[in-house]
């Protein structure tokens, strides 16, 4: 078993949702934290959470779309830390609009956060990881990295992307001992949802078929204990990924069928 006790590890995006719970499950390890995201005073109320826990801990705002921010933050880690062995990539949001309404400029902006500033992360701490003899990437991904949904075409295709990063890093990686692991959450119950951009669709997903950050952040490290290779957490996110491997077109006719019974995807 891999053990996270003294580990040094980077969560971007730590300031909610399940950036924030994995953060918390993280410090009851006494792993030492970098707190990555861009709202400044969310990341000191956790601080302040994580230290009461007894885990070291230091705040790095950050933006992943800017080369600037990720080396400081690279460069605040190695001076305070002495180096890097975990990243959780999990700094993303959601965008929900029907394809042909979709403006170009919102859809590179989502690529830009969700796909482009995740690689520049992986690509910032890799050579750290190398110095150091190994190490482990989490890279959140999503159910939907399997099977898009109607109205969240572009976010999905984000969610595709980094699956296919996370495939090609897993093996150019393996020799220098750093681990990457494809985490695809199903729904889950977080700030994600309610900050997510909409335009001109909205959408409820069902809370019996839904998981706590909480829950998430648990298989999350335990994950990294086990340097498992792929979680897909929910037994609905479950069951739609062996469906569609299994039978494309029943997936096609139930999603079709649910957006007729004003269902969410």
């Amino acid at each position: 078993m891999y053990h996270l006790k003294d580990k040094i590890v980077i969560v971007t995006g730590a300031s909610m949702g399940i950036g924030r719970a994995v953060a918390l499950e993280l410090a009851r390890k006494k792993a030492k934290l970098v707190l990555a995201a861009r709202s400044i005073e969310k990341l000191y109320q956790l601080q302040i959470e994580i230290e009461k826990i007894g885990a070291e801990c230091m705040v790095a705002p950050t933006d992943v779309t800017e080369p600037a921010a990720i080396a400081r933050l690279l460069e605040g880690t190695v001076t305070r830390f002495g180096g890097v062995d975990i990243l959780i990539n999990n700094a993303g949001y959601g965008l929900w609009g029907v394809f042909e309404k979709l403006p170009m400029d919102e859809i590179r902006s989502v690529f830009e956060t969700n796909v482009f500033g995740a690689i520049a992360m992986a690509q910032a701490v890799i050579p750290e990881m190398k110095r150091r003899g190994g190490g482990q990437i989490v890279n959140m991904e999503s159910v939907v990295a399997f099977r898009s949904m109607p109205g969240s075409g572009a976010y999905c295709a984000t969610k595709h992307a980094l699956h296919a990063f996370s495939e090609a890093m897993r093996i150019e990686l393996l020799p220098h001992g750093i681990h990457v692991c494809s985490f695809c959450p199903g729904i889950t119950k977080s700030e994600f949802s309610r900050n997510r951009v909409e335009i001109d669709f909205h959408t409820e997903f069902s809370k019996a078929l839904s998981t706590s950050s909480e829950r998430c952040a648990q298989i999350v490290v335990r994950a990294l204990e086990r340097r498992r290779r792929q979680v897909v957490t929910t037994w609905s996110g479950k069951f739609m990924h062996v469906i569609q491997r299994i039978s494309p077109r029943l997936v096609d006719w139930m999603m079709v069928t649910g957006q007729k019974l004003g269902m969410a995807p």
